[in-house]
This record gives structure tokens, C-alpha cells and sequence, in this order.
């Protein structure tokens, strides 16, 4: 027989520690792995002579009936045909008398029996499982779920001590409910690290919903082989009702001074939630098959009425939050045009108890509206741009954000816009609390000297270790973010409808303000083409031509930065204004600067580009000015077109009040001057020189039009294809002589 194979265990590795494969198991029981349909033994635990007097070396490669005998390896054959998911219990075993009862699993390919001393006698346990099943239907809380389940379950297995423990989000435990003995303390209340139950521990808590301990001074039966099916591994054993578990476990549950444990899973929706955790302090214990199973049925109950009263008490919360979040959406509806920051400000108290928070900010473009306590613009900005891309929702208990202490330790964020550029934020004080640690859950390794050595052990003081928590703010509840959302989605359908009114509003601003008709000049022929964005959405573009008198020809192009109602009413200022200016004064650098002044003093902060060109129809010749605007264009024959010298040298309006300069053409008989915003020549995925190439090539193919031709039409139609998304307006004027 080989030795067992057991990896290297410190407090350094435990988290990595496999515990599913121990290669051995407890003595209170003996393990037989065969293979099917043949039932040949591969694997046997090493005191199976101790339960089929049969040793492993004659165990191993023989029949199963040869060790367990005839009648017993029919009985575990019907067995396994039977239909069963995870594990087939009480399988009854009679060996020379012996009354024995089986457990079924299948692992790594094998058929493994597991076999225990019967527990016949017991008939109790169907009788508690009936009441605890009456009893727990009738609590209405989780805590009053766990309180009952600590309390039958004790009845069932006689533990000196049964505990719920709960996890949270971080997986450390809570103890919400407990029965002990009359002379313990009690553990109710008292929270443990994470590090006391790891990962790969918390899997296979969910992955098998039973662990017994019925004495932590085993000593561990080896398998043989302990490498089974030349895989150079263990059988796995994480459905094994058998398992060896972790030295650190067994060490870390005799610092406890427990001498038997059981622990049962809380299994919702496939995730642990929580663990009934049994101890035993007067000795070995071991609760019979009949009661572990009952147990175990019984956990099953209870981790059902868990989930059920969850979801009822998220169903109260929700419907209670929701109908605040309806009431303050009935405001924003009331009004045919939605008086979105009126109501917010008028309704700040059911703004913030939406999600039962201190502070909110809605930012919707320029606009932030706040709401109670909010942290410095910088800090939600921040906070918004660290967003992790993945996360629909921003939900967090501890910002650490500098410059947000006190008013912001929780924020809850949700996006109005896909760029995430408008949210709403909900905000959280720091809310300082204690915390009762059953240890000090920083010290969860300690040096201990054992002779000239120094190892890892697990901690040995459980004694009450209270720590302040600062920092974090009370938790988001899921039926905050339901809230949040409904909330979110009422906003965002008020937003719309705003944005549908101010489009309107802004359209009809356009189309009021532009030309309604060019004016008729002899010898001239003048095209105009006018195109939204197409986005839908206002932008701040403008054009205008007229007659200036004196035999002079106005024609201006322009773009104010935006969208959207504030965008189209900048832009007619500009208009009207430019307009007054150069009638006043037919100078194009000067009436630019004249409008950087109105700019500085009426709109500051408002940005716009433009060109500007005043023609004398009688001799052709062009002055014109720009403003950070596109390059016009001049056409001297059919032949040829280029761009204005030295028209990107002035600054956009709104920049700077300094001279602007004057740009000179001359356009004879056949020769044209195209003004067009910059939406024409731009598009997503073609570079703004290529755009003005095109152009370059596309206007005197355009002059060549048969007469009639629409010719600032024309050469949209040319530069533009599906992915045009800005507003467009060209203007052609051309000298027919």
C-alpha cells in the first residue's frame, strides 16, 4: 500500500489548498471506487478491512461482490441504475451481521460507495423535519427564518451549538441566529473574515451541501492508489461524505475548542449565501445518516423560505420606493414641456428618498441641478470618468475620492446617455459604525514557536474584537437600484420629450432667421443648399445672403459650437447682428470684429466660426474674411478651383477681439465663389483634407451642370453619402457675365 498523497499545507497556500483532493478520507466510514458496468475496484481507503475483512492489496482489481458480497454488490447495482443527480443515500448493507447504510457518488469516471455504521434506530427525524417544515412557513423574515432553522436543526443533530452565519458582499460572515447550550457564550451577532472560510472552501460548500466532523482528532485513512486512473491526482472527493478536510480547518476548529462540527449550506439561486455551522464541545459527535440527510433536506427548506422572504422584502421595498420615484415622475409629466429642474427642486425630498439617500445631482448637458449634500463638481466628475465600462449601474459603498469625505462615501450612478456624459447620482454620507469581530479579522495568520521552528497556524484568539468602520457609507439595497432605475427611466422619457419641444423650437428658429428667399441680381446666378444634421438633431449653422445696395452682394456662412435650442438662438444673434454690422459698414474684417465685441460682452463663452464676403457685382471683385472657418472656395474657370490663400489665419469668433484681415479674389465671367459649412467636407472615417480635396475636384465638374441645376445641390450630393451626421448649408455664387 502506497502512502497518501498530500500536498504541502500552510496558512501561506491554504487559499490555494486542494482541498477536493485530500487523497484520504475520515475513519468513520470506508470508501470503494469502481468502475462501471464491470463494478472492478480501483480505488479502495486503506482500513477497508476494517468493514469487509478484506485487505486493499486482495481489494484491489477484484469484483465488487468479492468484497462486499453478492447480495450487497446487487443491491448497489440496482442502485446506481436508479435515476439520481448528485448522490443516491441509504443504500442498506448487511455484512456478516453488520448493519451498514451506502452513499453513492460518481467522480473522475469511478462509481465510489461510501459506506458508515447504520443509524436505524433513529425515527425522530421525519417528525422534526414536519414541524421545522410547519414552523418555517410561518416566519416572515429572514432572521426569523434563520432563528427557526438554528433551532431544529439542533433538534435534529444534538450539536452542542448551531449558528447561521451569513455572508456579505465580501464574504465575510455574520452570525444572525443561534441555539447553544445553556452554559456557552454566545457567538449571536459576532462577524468573521473572509479569510476563515476560503474560496476554494466556499465552492465546495455550494457544491455539496453537507461537511461532517465527527471527531477533529482523526487521523486520516489514506486511498490506495493514492493517484488514481494515471491522471496524477487524487479522486476527487468534493461530493464525498467522507472527505479528509484541512489540517488548517481542524487546527483552526481546535483553537475554538471544538471537538465535532457539521456545517450545512444556504444555497440560493446556485450562490452561497450562508452557512448553518454545528459545533460540538464535549467530545466526538456523530449524528446519524438519517439525521444528516434530514439536515440536509431541512437546509434545502430553509434556504427556499430565505430566498422567498428575501424576495417578498425586496417586493415591499421596491413598491415602496417605486411609488415615490411614480410620484415625482407624475411632476415631470403634468406639464406639456417638462419642467425638469423646477421639479427636481421643488420635490427635493422624494428626489433623495427614491433611493433613501442625502444628496443627488442631475447633470443634462451644461445643467447640473443638486439635490441635499453633493460633493464638489470636480469629485462627481471624477467619479463618473473612473465608471468601469462593464458596470450598467455605478454601485459602491466606499468612493475614495479625495474631496468627497462626508458627503460621499456611497454613490449609486445611473446613465441618461450611452457616452454617460448626463447621469443621475445618488449620494451617501459616511455612516461610522462598530463592528464585533470574533478576533481581530487583520491578525488572521500568527507565529507560533514549536521548537527551533517557526510555522503558520491559524488564529487562536476568538475573543470579542470590536472595530470602528469609517469610510463607507450603508449599503445600496437592491431595491435601491430598481429605484434608481424606474426613477432614471422617467427622467430620461421627460428629457425626451423636452429635447422633442426645444428641436422644435429650435428648427422653427432656423428656419424663421435664414433667407426666404436669395436675391435677384443681374448677371449673377446664386445656388443655396440647406441640410440638417442627420442625427435629428439642431445645430448652430447659418447662412445669409443680400443686398447691401450700391451694387454690393452679401453672402456669409457660419457655425456656432452645439446643439439644440441654445444653439439655434446664438445663432441668430450672430445673424441679425452680422447683418446690421455689414449694412452699417460693407466691410467684412470689420464687422467680424465688431461681432467678437457683441461676443465678449452679450454671449461670452460662446464659440462660432465664419466667412464673410462682400462681392461688387459690377466688377467681380471679392473681399472677404474669415473667422476659423473652412477655406471659401473660387472658381476662375471650369477647369480649375482653389481654396483662398491664407484663409486659416484668423481666429474662431468669441476668441479674441484683435484685427481680423481681408482676403482678395476676383471672379470673371464663368467664375464662382463657394462659401459651405464645414459639414459638407467632414464625415466619420475620411480626414478633413480629404473632404476639401474632393471638393476642390468636385466644383468645376458642378459649373459644367446643364442650366437649371441646383449646383450647391449638386455638389452635396457628391460629397456626401448614409454617414453624414452635421448640418450642411452651401452657397454658390456664380458670374454668368
Amino acid at each position: 500500500m502506497t502512502a497518501a498523497w498530500a500536498p504541502p499545507v500552510s496558512l501561506d497556500n491554504c487559499a490555494a489548498e486542494p482541498i477536493h483532493v485530500p487523497g484520504a478520507i475520515q475513519p468513520h466510514g470506508a470508501l470503494v471506487a469502481v468502475t462501471e458496468p464491470d463494478l472492478r475496484i480501483a480505488v479502495v481507503s486503506a482500513n477497508v478491512a476494517d468493514w469487509f475483512d478484506v485487505p486493499p492489496g486482495g481489494a484491489l482489481g477484484a469484483d465488487l461482490g468479492a468484497v462486499v458480497g453478492v447480495a450487497n454488490r446487487a443491491v448497489i447495482d440496482e442502485a446506481r441504475r436508479s435515476d439520481w443527480v448528485q448522490r443516491f443515500d441509504d443504500v442498506p448493507l448487511d455484512v456478516g451481521g453488520r448493519s451498514l447504510v451506502a452513499t453513492l457518488h460518481r467522480s473522475d469516471g469511478y462509481l465510489v460507495v461510501e459506506v458508515e455504521d447504520s443509524d436505524a434506530g433513529d425515527h425522530r427525524s421525519g417528525s422534526i423535519v414536519r414541524e421545522a417544515a410547519m414552523a418555517l412557513q410561518r416566519a416572515t423574515g429572514v432572521v426569523e427564518v434563520a432563528a427557526d432553522a438554528a433551532r431544529w436543526i439542533r433538534s435534529l443533530t444534538g450539536f452542542d451549538r448551531v449558528m447561521v452565519y451569513r455572508f456579505d458582499a465580501e464574504w465575510n460572515g455574520e452570525v444572525i441566529a443561534e441555539e447553544r447550550r445553556g452554559d456557552l457564550n454566545s457567538f449571536l451577532g459576532l462577524h468573521y473574515p473572509a479569510t476563515d472560510i476560503p474560496a476554494q472552501a466556499r465552492e465546495l460548500y455550494r457544491r455539496n451541501w453537507l461537511r461532517l466532523i465527527p471527531d477533529i482528532q482523526y487521523r486520516p485513512v489514506p486511498l490506495d492508489p493514492p493517484v488514481a486512473h494515471d491522471s496524477h491526482r487524487p479522486l476527487d472527493l468534493s461530493t464525498s461524505t467522507l472527505r479528509s478536510v484541512s489540517p488548517i480547518h481542524v487546527e483552526y476548529l481546535g483553537n475554538m475548542g471544538v471537538t465535532a462540527s457539521m456545517s450545512v449550506s444556504i444555497v440560493i439561486q446556485g450562490e452561497l449565501w450562508g452557512l448553518i455551522a454545528c459545533h460540538h464541545y464535549a467530545g466526538p459527535h456523530r449524528p446519524g445518516v438519517a439525521a444528516r440527510n434530514a439536515a440536509e433536506f431541512l437546509a434545502q427548506l430553509i434556504s427556499l423560505r430565505v430566498a422567498e422572504t428575501e424576495d417578498a422584502e425586496l417586493r415591499a421595498r421596491s413598491l415602496e420606493l417605486a411609488a415615490i420615484a411614480d410620484h415625482v415622475a407624475e411632476a415631470l409629466h403634468a406639464a406639456p414641456v417638462p419642467d425638469i429642474v423646477g421639479v427636481l427642486r421643488s420635490r427635493q425630498r422624494e428626489v433623495l428618498d427614491v433611493v433613501r439617500a442625502t444628496g443627488a445631482v442631475v447633470i443634462t448637458g451644461d445643467e447640473w441641478v443638486r439635490v441635499g449634500v453633493v460633493p464638489p463638481d470636480d469629485v462627481v466628475r471624477r467619479l463618473v470618468d473612473e465608471w468601469p465600462l462593464d458596470d450598467a449601474v455605478l454601485r459602491t459603498d466606499h468612493t475614495d475620492l479625495h474631496g468627497a469625505e462626508g458627503a460621499a462615501s456611497g454613490a449609486l450612478v445611473f446613465p441618461l446617455t450611452n457616452d454617460r456624459r448626463e447621469v443621475v447620482a445618488w449620494f451617501r454620507p459616511e455612516l461610522v459604525r462598530q463592528v464585533d469581530w470574533g478576533g481581530d479579522p487583520h491578525n488572521a495568520k500568527l507565529y507560533a514557536a514549536e521548537g527551533d521552528d517557526v510555522r503558520l497556524s491559524p488564529r487562536k484568539s476568538f475573543d470579542l474584537w470590536r472595530e470602528v468602520v469609517r469610510g463607507r457609507s450603508e449599503p445600496w439595497h437592491e431595491s435601491d437600484v430598481r429605484a434608481g432605475t424606474r426613477f432614471t427611466r422617467h427622467l430620461a422619457g421627460a428629457l425626451l420629450r423636452r429635447e422633442r419641444h426645444h428641436a422644435g423650437i429650435a428648427s422653427d428658429l432656423q428656419r424663421v432667421m435664414r433667407p426666404a428667399s436669395v436675391p435677384v441680381v443681374p448677371g449673377w446666378e446664386i445656388d443655396v443648399h440647406d441640410e440638417p444634421a442627420g442625427t435629428g438633431q439642431i445645430g448652430g449653422d447659418w447662412f445669409d445672403v443680400f443686398d447691401a445696395g450700391g451694387g454690393l452682394l452679401v453672402a456669409v456662412v457660419g457655425d456656432v459650437a452645439g446643439h439644440g435650442l441654445r444653439a439655434a438662438a446664438e445663432m441668430a444673434q450672430l445673424r441679425n447682428s452680422l447683418r446690421a454690422y455689414l449694412l452699417d459698414d460693407p466691410d467684412p474684417p470689420r464687422a467680424l470684429e465688431r461681432l467678437d465685441v457683441l461676443m465678449a460682452r452679450v454671449l461670452p463663452g460662446t464659440i462660432a466660426t465664419a466667412v464673410c464676403a462682400v462681392i461688387d457685382t459690377a466688377t467681380g471683385t471679392v473681399r472677404m474674411s474669415h473667422a476659423g472657418h473652412v477655406p471659401a472656395l473660387v472658381a476662375t474657370t471650369a477647369a480649375a478651383a482653389a481654396f483662398v490663400a491664407d484663409a486659416a489665419g484668423d481666429m474662431l469668433l468669441g476668441v479674441t477681439q484683435r484685427p481680423r484681415r481681408a482676403q482678395v479674389a476676383t471672379l470673371p465671367a464663368g467664375g464662382a465663389l463657394v462659401l459651405y459649412s464645414d459639414g459638407l467636407i467632414e464625415q466619420p472615417q475620411r480626414p478633413i483634407d480629404d473632404g476639401l480635396e474632393l471638393l476642390r475636384r468636385t466644383v468645376p465638374g458642378a459649373l459644367a451642370r446643364p442650366a437649371g441645376t441646383n449646383v450647391a445641390a449638386w455638389i452635396a450630393e457628391q460629397l456626401h453619402d448614409e454617414r453624414h451626421v452635421d448640418d450642411t448649408s452651401v452657397l454658390v455664387l456664380r458670374n454668368t457675365g
